[in-house]
């Protein structure tokens, strides 16, 4: 490992610019200008070199002779930036160039910069310079990131499960917790489809929301939805913060009634079922950060999530013989955040994060067989992060760090005229990684090495992940290439052998013979403006899958491993013409696998496609009206399951009064939709066909109010 990282310095030497005038530009606003025009001129104006700067806003110019030069640096929209200085024959860093808009224009056009930034190893989504800026809700925003959707209120990467998400650098337990964020307050949302060391081992990827500096002075926004389909639903969230000089305080209150109907017909023993689910949720957040000095920032965030009844009916009909089940599942929890950042020097920051999460669930069942069930989870997490980053030149960083968690699971079931069950697990994982990172004008590579030692009960293991992305930037378009390995670890629910009732004739119970998977992927991007596809290779051994059994009257889900090779695409393109923006994205993923139960080999291939169309007209001066079209279809997992669904949703938005003042919308989800999902599953020798419908075709109105009370911006410290 040492003679690698030589290696690489040595290459970074002859491949990285190492011009004696370099620097990087950004607006006031602290976004990267890319494409900038960079001049050196003579005192006299007389023409020497010049550049444009990169994707990351930096630039580079070779040495001159020491003496008196001009640096002119001009961006459509932007006034002429020029510097007055004398260079010498060392390194001259200029550091950051911030360029500010033309005042005269500003009432006259729109200046728009790109919406999406390669990152190396995902995508960034500028929310200033993006059509999703209009969006009624964080949900709407985050369903149109590249490769992201919403399935039943649960945030899906494409073809990649469920995100971990952080919010200002703080994990986020529930997606729910983000319903309280306005889409107003969100500078960037980042997608990171090849997290590297710094993060916790996982097949999953990472999803980084980042807020704005907060305003001087105080602040409100309160947003009353509702909607009409099976029932009415509605959502409501009030938002406050408080900023004075270096402290900041915040806090909202969120709350959601859910009302949805789905529908199945089932081939196995010919039952037809439908399920109603009524959901009551409120959450409380707030917290605070503090600037302490120059370099010092403390913040705490504390978290309360309640679901107090989401009730879960179920009605089927099984030749002619009615059954009924009702779920009514409940369900708290407590998070707490801290963190600290302190920044020694110029060269060195270190940074401490920890994150407490208490999470009690209770589900009772009920039947009209008479044969009741009832569940207690109680779950405790902990973990933390400590690391340092360190500069030694300002083409060089190295990241250094160690990383911790722990959970502690207690599982009770009690079924009627059955014995007790009860589980308790513990789960530990101690970690330590280490990154470098260099960059020049055109090129730059970051490598990254994590060690974990976990233990889940009795079981220990012992890996070594490695990571490394390279990125290429010239004008307008930008390149990368990463590869990372990651590691999945089986959940307590697949381990434990608890059995779950589905309905009357299905069972779910996990096997605590699953082993971890190990996934190696390799991920390559391009961007050209507002245009940005990604083609990804994954390859997962022992991958963890559910499968059927067949019980003779009845079904189990159980889980297994098996190998699969899956090869993914996402592009994306927004486009601005008049009172015309739309944004087109589509995912395609290809999956191949095959796997052995008992001495049999089982091999299948599964194709998914998701395509997602919007548009937005401007009316009137007050008036928006926009236009969005989504179908999903696939081929999903062992159990070829065939699964449909298009919706087109229309929505009309007026502003009152004075803008971002008050704005009242009209809007129609799915009005036209056809939302219908058919899996058929054949192993051994079940054969299941479900057909379903859910009632999504919802109208509605949202109502959001802003009070600002300020006068300046505070930049605060970022470290």
């Amino acid at each position: 490992m040492k003679h690698i990282y030589i290696f690489i310095v040595l290459m970074a030497d002859t491949l990285f610019c190492f011009g004696q005038i370099r620097g990087t530009i950004e607006n006031i606003d602290g976004e990267v200008v890319s494409s900038a025009n960079v001049l050196l001129l003579t005192t006299d104006s007389t023409f020497v070199q010049g550049t444009v700067s990169a994707a990351d806003g930096a630039f580079c110019l070779a040495s001159q002779k020491m003496g008196k030069y001009l640096l002119k640096i001009t961006y459509m929209g932007y006034e002429d930036l020029y510097i007055n200085h004398y260079f010498t024959p060392e390194t001259e860093n200029l550091g950051v160039l911030v360029l500010k808009q033309k005042e005269n224009l500003l009432d006259q056009v729109t200046v728009k910069g790109n919406s999406f930034h390669l990152t190396g190893n995902g995508i960034k989504v500028l929310m200033k310079n993006s059509l999703l800026r209009e969006e009624l809700s964080i949900t709407d925003v985050l369903r149109k990131i590249p490769g992201m959707s919403v399935e039943k209120g649960k945030l899906i990467a494409f073809a990649s499960g469920t995100p971990v998400i952080y919010l200002n650098n703080k994990r986020i337990s529930d997606f729910n917790e983000l319903l309280g964020v306005p889409v107003e307050n969100i500078a960037y949302v980042e997608l990171i489809r090849n997290p590297g060391p710094e993060y916790k081992s996982s097949h999953n990827p990472v999803l980084k929301i980042k807020t704005q500096n907060p305003d001087e002075g105080f602040a409100a926004f309160v947003r009353l939805g509702g909607e009409a389909g099976h029932k009415g639903s509605s959502t409501d969230f009030i938002n406050l913060s408080y900023q004075h000089k270096s402290l900041n305080l915040f806090g909202s209150y969120s709350f959601m009634l859910n009302n949805q109907k789905y529908t199945d017909d089932v081939y196995v023993n010919l039952y037809n079922k439908e399920i109603m689910s009524h959901q009551v949720y409120y959450s409380k957040y707030k917290g605070f950060n503090l600037d302490f000095g120059k370099n010092n920032t403390l913040g705490m965030e504390y978290t309360f999530i309640c679901v107090p009844r989401l009730e879960l009916p179920l009605n089927e009909t099984v030749d002619g013989i009615h059954y009924r089940m009702n779920s009514v599942q409940q369900n708290t929890s407590n998070h707490i955040n801290l963190s600290y950042n302190r920044k020694i020097n110029d060269k060195l920051i270190f940074s401490v994060l920890a994150d407490y999460l208490n999470s009690p669930f209770r589900n009772d069942i009920e039947n009209s067989e008479g044969k009741n069930e009832n569940t207690y989870i109680r779950s405790s997490d902990f973990s933390y992060k400590a690391f340092a980053s360190y500069t030694p030149t300002e083409r060089l960083l190295f990241t250094l760090g160690i990383n911790g968690h722990a959970i502690h699971t207690k599982n009770e079931q009690e079924i009627q005229e059955e014995a007790p069950r009860r589980i308790s697990i513990n789960e530990s994982m101690n970690a330590s990684f280490l990154s470098m990172e260099t960059k020049g004008t055109a090129l730059s590579l970051k490598t990254g090495l994590r060690y974990e030692h976990t233990r889940i009960g009795m079981e220990k293991r012992d890996v070594f992940l490695p990571s490394i992305t390279f990125a290429y930037s010239s004008g307008n378009s930008s390149h990368s290439l990463s590869y990372s390995n990651s590691i999945e670890r089986p959940s307590f629910d697949n381990l434990a052998g608890n059995i779950y009732a589905d309905s009357r004739y299905a069972f779910t119970v996990g096997n605590i013979s699953l082993k971890p998977s190990d996934k190696h992927s390799l991920m390559y991007s391009f961007l050209n403006g507002d245009f940005y596809f990604t083609l990804g290779y994954n390859f997962y051994k022992d991958f963890q899958t559910q499968v059927y059994l067949d019980k003779g009257d009845s079904y189990t889900y159980t889980y297994a491993n098996h190998n699969r090779r899956q090869w993914l695409f996402n592009g994306a393109y927004e486009y601005s013409k008049g009172i015309w923006k739309g944004m087109f994205n589509l995912d395609a993923a290809y999956e191949r696998f095959h796997f052995y139960y008992g001495n049999k080999l089982y091999k299948t291939k599964a194709p998914e496609v998701m395509l997602n169309v919007t548009n937005r007209f401007r009316l009137l001066k007050k008036y928006s009206f926009s236009i969005e079209y989504q179908l999903t279809t696939c081929h999903d997992r062992l159990i070829t399951r065939t699964y449909f669904s298009n919706g087109f949703n229309l929505r009309l938005q007026r502003t009152w009064l004075l803008p971002n003042i008050l704005q009242v919308s009209i809007f129609g989800n799915d009005i036209f939709n056809q939302n219908r999902s058919t899996a058929i599953a054949r192993y051994q020798t079940v054969y299941k066909k479900t057909t379903s419908w859910s009632d999504m075709c919802r109208a509605g109105f949202s109502l959001s109010f802003y009070f600002r009370n300020y006068n300046k911006k505070y930049q605060g410290v970022e470290t």
